[in-house]
């Protein structure tokens, strides 16, 4: 076994290698140690400058796929290939002329692993990459990036579920997507942790390549880190990536985690100055999402209900500002000319623009903003609800040609496909006619003067899916191509607001991921969605905060959250609060759920809601604006655990508290914490000092009390 040394203060120096036929290597970095297989180069072991171990063995080095001239699939493991090592050069041969090459160094305490792929065989494409394999114990504690954040106990949860583990590519309607970056993962790192020493496995990518931030048992004692990478950019017919995949040993758990990745976002062009939000921002307006037609959920009779026609609205407008004490937004939804769901064409509303404007004047009037829900960016061939169709005209004028594909040439969309919504496709959006399209529904509603248009609901953290059409203006592989296409999309709806003298904002279903955060820096959250696979936690808002602000999201498929508990955490997650208008006037914890099966206790959400946002608004500096840090001590409360019915995944046990913390730090370096205690009873809190000082304070029912940083 070679030994390779390496400091960070001299990163920068070639390391000095030493050759060693069928050998792989041993890499120092400020104390820490990572050592390579010999049979294969796997990881086989990594240790912190603590002398702890934080990996186990990897079975591969890594994985790849190819597809053949029909998309078939050929999955190849490390194992597969004539391995051999030059130092911290890793090579591979396989028999078919394929060739990969791995360099390691180490560097500042970390491990940096650059692949190369050539020899691609001729009639094949190369998919995507694997690599390095990480593999971890399975008592530990893993942070997914995945929606807002998600701390996961139990690695087995997901199995036997349709949310099981496999590789993300193309996915026809009844099936999940996985963690797809940039997208369904906001961040392009994993992280395990226990006892206090974690591993951190990320992505160092400035191109945002489309990739998926996994885990997967192995077995009952190990769980392994995926980063499966997505090729379609490649140079001379082979695979660079300009970038490196980064393993640390690190002390602390998922904040700390967290922190690595802010770090880097930080070196990134787009995040050296924060996004110019609208003035209304300031005065954290608490958005009220009003259906207008049905009464609650998204199928079914699709009937006016009270809230149409819109400018009926307004009474609950004036009722619900005075008892918020603050301004609205007022998000519509099905209020689409064509149909509920059934995009690309939304333009013009419901009942046609005199009655909306109509709305829209007093809204403005009255102070309070005017929003719209929209649904991304698919094709509707047919809504099985409203007979609403397309059909004849995607036939004629020949629009299959726009629509993403899959491998073998498939044309399904993903995202709410199926007989209980609508049938459709998903628009590719490097095609030029796709992009044209979204454009001109998105003129339409900044010319009428929306505030805020959710243009990329179920384009979840704005994701753009995976295309494989061989006849598109794009490779016929994922790859980087489709982010920059999708920052076009966006910056492109930007300037088209801009340009017509609109000040309308937009936003995505869920936080944006990190490509798409200054262009989407206020949108519907669905950090409630970790409690399917664990514990939901702010990571997003850990590394975002400061450039992105969200609203706490109207709840769908959150039946059995307590809507008071979601309130309290979207708060400590920095979100504006958010509440649906439901029956004659009543709030709804949630949408999506019938207005007659809802029992949300009316006094108490409102007086939390209510004193939440005076918070809010008392510490923009710190909540629309500032950054969350890492708590300064530790805060024991009452533990509070119920069950959350999932409706599609089985019901999962939730462990939260009575009372809510979290710490923040504004531009001018003032820090403050916050406890929030969401019960109708008072709750008894200590602050557990670092000199083990132990402080008692009692929080009131339905309010937040501030905690000194010391």
């Amino acid at each position: 076994m070679q030994i390779v040394r390496s400091h960070s203060a001299i990163a920068s120096v070639a390391l000095a290698l030493v050759a060693a036929s069928a050998r792989a290597a041993t890499f120092y970095s400020d104390g820490a140690v990572l050592s390579l297989a010999e049979r294969n180069g796997a990881v086989e072991f990594m240790r912190g400058a603590d002398g702890v171990a934080r990996v186990v063995a990897a079975d591969e080095a890594f994985t790849l796929q190819l597809r053949d001239e029909e998309g078939n699939p050929l999955h190849i493991a490390s194992s597969a290939f004539r391995f051999s090592s030059d130092g911290g050069e890793l090579r591979y041969e396989h028999a078919n002329g394929l060739k990969v090459r791995v360099s390691v160094r180490g560097a500042g305490g970390a491990f940096l692993f650059r692949p190369e792929v050539s020899g691609i065989p001729e009639g094949m494409l190369l998919e995507w990459f694997d690599g390095p394999h990480v593999q971890v114990k399975s008592n530990t504690r893993i942070f997914w990036p995945y929606m807002e954040g998600c701390e996961v106990s139990n690695h087995a949860i997901r199995l036997g579920t349709p949310w099981e583990y496999r590789p993300v590519g193309y996915t026809p309607r009844y099936r999940t997507i996985g963690a797809l970056y940039p997208g369904w993962a906001q961040m392009q790192f994993v992280a395990s942790y226990a006892d206090g020493l974690g591993v951190y496995f990320a992505a160092a990518d400035p191109h945002h390549t489309p990739k998926a931030a996994e885990f997967t048992p192995v077995d009952g004692l190990r769980t392994r880190l995926s980063l499966q990478t997505f090729c379609g950019d490649l140079t001379d017919g082979a695979w660079r990536p300009d970038w490196d995949y980064v393993l640390r040993p690190y002390a602390g758990d998922w904040m700390e985690a967290c922190a690595f990745y802010r770090d880097w976002v930080r070196t990134l062009p787009e995040f050296q100055s924060k996004p110019k939000r609208p003035a209304w921002m300031k005065d954290s307006p608490v958005t009220l999402v009003c259906g207008v037609r049905g009464a609650g959920m998204d199928r079914g009779d699709m009937s006016p209900n009270r809230y149409f026609p819109y400018i009926r609205i307004m009474d609950d407008v004036e009722k619900y500002g005075k008892l918020f004490d603050s301004k609205l937004l007022i998000l519509l939804a099905h209020w689409e000319g064509t149909a509920p769901w059934s995009p690309p064409y939304v333009w013009p509303p419901y009942g046609g623009e005199e009655k909306l404007a109509a709305f829209r004047n007093a809204l403005h009037a009255h102070g309070d903003l005017l929003g719209l829900y929209c649904s991304g960016t698919a094709w509707t061939q047919k809504n099985f609800f409203t007979g609403y169709s397309r059909e004849e005209e995607f036939e004629k004028q020949g629009l299959a040609r726009h629509m993403i594909r899959g491998p073998k040439g498939e044309i399904e969309a993903t995202v709410c496909n199926s007989p209980v919504f609508r049938f459709g496709c998903d628009l590719c959006l490097a095609e030029e006619w796709s992009v044209r399209t979204i454009e001109r529904e998105v003129e339409s509603m900044a010319r009428f003067g929306v505030d805020y248009c959710q243009i990329l609901d179920q384009n979840i953290g704005g994701a753009f899916l995976p295309c494989y059409s061989r006849t598109h203006r794009h490779p016929p592989i994922p790859g980087a191509w489709q982010t920059a296409a999708m920052t076009a999309l966006q910056k492109g709806l930007c300037g088209r607001v801009a340009s017509c003298g609109a000040k309308m904002i937009f936003g995505c279903e869920a936080a944006a991921a990190t490509p798409y955060v200054p262009q989407l820096f206020f949108n519907d959250a669905r950090e409630f969605r970790g409690f399917l696979f664990g514990r939901s936690v702010p990571g997003i808002s850990f590394v975002f905060h400061e450039w992105m602000c969200n609203f706490s999201g109207n709840g769908c498929m959150s039946a059995g959250l307590d809507a008071r508990c979601a309130l309290a955490q979207s708060f400590h997650y920095g979100d504006m609060m958010t509440a649906v208008l439901g029956a004659e006037g009543r709030l709804l914890g949630r949408w999506g759920t019938p207005w007659a099966e809802d029992h949300t206790e009316q006094e108490p959400f409102i007086k939390l809601i209510r004193n939440l946002n005076a918070v809010r608004k008392r510490h923009g500096e710190l909540l629309l604006a500032g950054r969350m840090t890492v708590p300064p001590y530790r805060v024991e409360t009452k533990p509070v655990a119920y069950d959350f019915d999932t409706r599609y995944y089985g019901v999962r046990r939730i462990e939260t508290s009575e009372v809510i913390t979290s710490f923040w730090e504004d531009d001018a370096g003032r820090r403050l914490g916050f406890a929030t205690n969401w019960e109708k009873h008072p709750s008894e809190i200590t602050l557990v000092k670092q000199d083990g000082h132990r402080e008692k304070r009692m929080v009131p029912p339905l309010e937040t009390i501030e905690l000194d940083v010391r």
